[in-house]
């Protein structure tokens, strides 16, 4: 037991539990930063260790075996705990009227500058970088920033989080679209089905606002059917919906003037959840730096 727990390979531990959320060895490596025969290989060499085989393999990813999800759990604490051992170093030279944080751009156009002026951080230096989802889980993890604000589906892996805010996400289209209502002064009701197979104007990968659209529109043979055209940003989505290229599925904060005056028109979803949480994350059972808890505490 003591030589297993020696050896134990925190990276292949993280690994596998990426393999689980994605779904994939390849996923996971790509998130990881390493070859996907090095991920196998170190994958291979914990299932070793365990003594049982985490992981069944297929043509079409990989899932889970029943012991792999008995030692899910488990996985998770360890890597809890080795988070809370680096947050406490962090917290040993970390000075309290610095506060680092990373969120996506959805959120610091949105909402970010409004909750900072709210929480009364003037007395701490703040420092912000722009990432996308994925990236923001992977900086609060790796302790480079004390709080992340992500805005995918789901909570991200292996850390705590709260949900402190929503998004309201729209499918709009220009009045010219064939999907508008001809009346321009109302909305036109699209389903799931429809909007999957139309031509969507989406973000790049890691984008919590593309997670969202596929998990609502996985129902619908979302990756099957339709055309897509990938876009950096949101304000670059809404630019290409203005021009006709396609359906944009936006923050309605950002194109609410477009509908006003009528450069775009809003389709009504009717069997579609778009909402999109955004999440405040942390490492550890509590922020460890002062001003991170003043602003946790404002938020959650």
């Amino acid at each position: 037991m003591a030589a297993l727990v020696d050896d134990l390979d925190l990276v292949a531990v993280r690994v596998f539990l990426a393999v689980v959320e994605l779904g994939s060895v390849s996923k996971a490596a790509a998130r990881s930063a390493m070859s996907q025969p090095s991920a196998t290989a170190r994958l291979q060499k914990l299932e070793r260790q365990l003594g049982v085989a985490l992981l069944e393999r297929g043509p079409s990813g990989s899932v889970a075996t029943d012991a792999g999800h008995a030692l899910t759990d488990a996985c998770a604490d360890v890597l809890a705990a080795a988070t809370r051992l680096a947050a406490r170093a962090d917290a040993a030279h970390e000075p309290d009227d610095v506060l680092r944080i990373a969120a996506t751009r959805s959120v610091i156009e949105l909402a970010l500058p409004q909750w900072l002026a709210a929480a009364d951080l003037a007395d701490v230096t703040i420092e912000v970088s722009e990432l996308d989802t994925r990236q923001v889980a992977g900086a609060v993890r790796d302790g480079r920033v004390a709080l992340g604000f992500c805005d995918g589906p789901l909570a991200p892996l292996g850390l705590r989080s709260t949900v402190v805010g929503r998004i309201e996400l729209v499918a709009v289209v220009a009045p010219s679209h064939p999907l508008a209502d001809r009346d321009r002064r109302r909305r036109r009701s699209v389903s799931g089905s429809e909007l999957a197979s139309a031509r969507l104007i989406l973000r790049s990968r890691g984008s919590g606002t593309l997670d969202v659209i596929e998990a609502a529109l996985g129902p619908f043979e979302f990756s099957a059917t339709g055309d897509r055209i990938e876009v950096p940003s949101n304000a670059a989505a809404r630019l290409a919906a203005v021009n006709g290229s396609g359906v944009a599925i936006v923050p309605l904060d950002l194109v609410a003037a477009d509908l006003a005056d009528r450069r775009l028109s809003r389709l009504e979803c009717t069997d579609v959840d778009l909402d999109q949480p955004i999440r405040l994350a942390w490492k550890g059972t509590r922020p460890t730096s002062r001003a991170a808890r003043r602003l946790h505490g404002f938020l959650a």
